[in-house]
């Protein structure tokens, strides 16, 4: 793989094994036996978290990778390069001294993230293994031994071709929690609330432009050795 180094493609966090984080991906059976011989991967989208399922405490989650709150009756300054400015005025210079905004008490920010998400978990157990085959009906687990090579490998190799990647675990906490400075760059995809903590999730996640949603069918077999099937 040529071009940009992994570490100026990857930004990684969380519990390293060796100088490696491992990650498990659940999922069914038939889908495990196709990642681990061919390298096949399904990608989702960030909307696709915000679908109803129909199932209490799974993947559905309507404020999945998005941010609102009611900031009030305030003036903010919005200088450059602040969380502000880079989600209401991405790539914008702002003038010396800042911009005052106004808001009101009935004034409401409300960012959604365009994303591409691949979702793992960061630990391994049977009771994780036995709720997720309850909530998911995933009958099987894969380790990914290296997460950093995984996604790297997918970012250069891939449909993302080159996009902005980054992976790391999921934060849990209420969404009113998060800050503007938080959320500046798209940081809203990896807060989930608290109910969801039981996942431990991981996520790889790609931007993508608008127009461009849907997921992503892929097969590369370079992932394949750092693949292990668990059950």
């Amino acid at each position: 793989m040529g071009g940009k180094s992994i570490a100026s493609l990857v930004e990684l966090s969380g519990r390293w094994l060796g100088g490696r984080m491992e990650v498990y991906k659940f999922l069914k059976s038939r889908w495990a036996d196709e990642m681990v011989s061919k390298g096949s991967v399904k990608i989702g989208t960030s909307s696709e978290y915000r679908v109803d399922d129909g199932k209490v405490g799974g993947q559905y989650d309507p404020r999945d990778s998005t941010y609102w709150f009611q900031p009030g009756d305030v003036t903010v300054l919005m200088t450059d390069g602040s969380g502000l400015a880079r989600r209401l005025a991405p790539g914008v210079k702002i003038r010396e001294g800042g911009i005052p905004i106004t808001f009101t008490k009935d004034s409401v920010i409300n960012f959604s993230t365009l994303a591409m998400i691949y979702s793992c978990s960061c630990n391994f157990s049977d009771e994780l293994a036995a709720t997720m085959a309850a909530k998911f009906s995933a009958d099987a687990c894969v380790k990914i031994i290296d997460a950093e090579a995984f996604g790297t490998i997918v970012s250069q190799m891939g449909p993302p071709n080159g996009r902005h990647f980054s992976a790391r675990p999921v934060t849990y906490k209420p969404h009113e929690m998060m800050t503007i400075d938080e959320v500046g760059d798209g940081g809203e995809v990896f807060v989930k609330r608290p109910e969801f903590k039981w996942q431990d999730e991981f996520r790889f996640v790609w931007n993508i432009l608008p127009g461009r949603d849907g997921p992503w069918f892929i097969e590369l077999p370079e992932i394949k050795p750092l693949l292990t099937r668990i059950f």
